[in-house]
């Protein structure tokens, strides 16, 4: 199983706090933009929580990648669940706040900077885990799936969404902006520019990884989870084909067109997996809506952390996890000298 280097995950800290500061990242979304795309995706999580409300226990929550938090402060104010937003950007989850009025939610949850490969939760510990537009930066979804399916509780749920798959019929001669070049509209026109580059320009000029991921590949990672569903849709409208693991390992086999239009064109991939209810406990047992404790993410054990002098600490190896803005740092001691050196 591949996993990040350190030097990626320094990418990602660096860009984001780029964006925080208001620098100008060519052809990106900023200002205007930026929030009517951050309303558009609130707007989808909308409906997929409503779709889910009533079957579905969404506190305690966790969302992997929340970035600026847009979808954990939208559970937390119209579904009043209670949860962490996580990123490995400080900055970016200090936005939350920001952005809180323009996207008309009054709620922000607790905020954390940790590792997607290392969460700082005990085993069992989240009814409800989101993850959107998060894995394809990772080289492989297997290690972060596995970390989710430990910290999910069992009869919990786990959503992914908006994560693409890869399309076999493109030459890869460039990466695009996200607000394209006068030429890219027009290639965009004959219907060649989707055969002829890929998306992510500016994350992966940063250092930043942006990959896509075959159906085997997929299909390897949601087998951690006892039962899955997965929804895949054809570039860029469609068709969707919803499929269900049968218990085999290999169950993720569209029919032969969408497989066929998948290759050519691409597409995306949601995924709604839940954790069996049959181990020593169900979530239900619970109570609804106690916020799981932090575990030191720095040594094997994981002891449960003590919070001391606007701190976190370890009693098991001595270490103290800072606090800033009120936001946690509980990022292994190595990878957080590295990546907030000052904190």
């Amino acid at each position: 199983m591949k996993k990040q280097f350190i030097a990626n995950k320094r990418a990602e800290v660096e860009f984001r706090t780029r964006l925080q500061e208001g620098a100008y990242v060519s052809r990106e979304p900023s200002g205007n933009e930026l929030l009517s795309e951050l309303t558009k995706r609130v707007e989808k999580a909308r409906i997929i929580f409503r779709a889910h409300e009533q079957e579905t226990s969404f506190s305690p929550f966790l969302e992997i990648g929340a970035e600026r938090g847009q979808r954990s402060m939208l559970l937390a104010s119209e579904f009043r669940a209670q949860g962490f937003m996580l990123d490995l950007s400080l900055d970016s989850l200090r936005e939350a706040e920001a952005l809180r009025r323009p996207l008309k939610l009054n709620k922000i949850p607790q905020s954390v900077v940790a590792d997607a490969y290392n969460l700082p939760f005990p085993n069992n510990s989240f009814a409800f885990i989101i993850a959107f537009q998060t894995i394809h930066h990772f080289p492989d979804p297997e290690p972060i799936l596995r970390e989710v399916n430990r910290v999910l509780a069992p009869g919990g749920v786990f959503i992914l969404d908006e994560e693409p798959i890869r399309q076999s019929f493109n030459v890869r001669l460039w990466r695009r902006p996200t607000i394209l070049r006068w030429w890219e509209k027009i290639l965009k026109a004959t219907i060649l520019l989707h055969f002829l580059s890929e998306i992510g320009k500016s994350e992966t000029d940063a250092g930043i990884i942006e990959t896509s991921f075959s159906l085997p590949t997929w299909e390897k990672a949601l087998n951690v989870f006892e039962t899955a569903k997965a929804a895949l849709t054809v570039f860029p409208f469609g068709p969707t084909e919803t499929i269900s693991k049968t218990g085999q390992e290999k169950w993720l086999n569209p029919s032969l067109p969408t497989r066929i239009l998948l290759k050519l064109l691409g597409g995306n991939i949601q995924a709604i997996c839940t954790k069996s209810p049959n181990k020593r406990r169900s979530y239900k047992l619970q109570a609804k809506h106690l916020l799981p404790p932090f575990v030191c993410p720095s040594c094997p054990p994981h002891p449960l952390l003590e919070q001391r002098l606007g701190s976190w600490y370890c009693l098991t190896c001595k270490n103290t996890y800072p606090v800033k803005d009120g936001i946690p740092i509980l990022i292994e001691r190595t990878l957080r000298q590295t990546l907030y050196p000052n904190a």
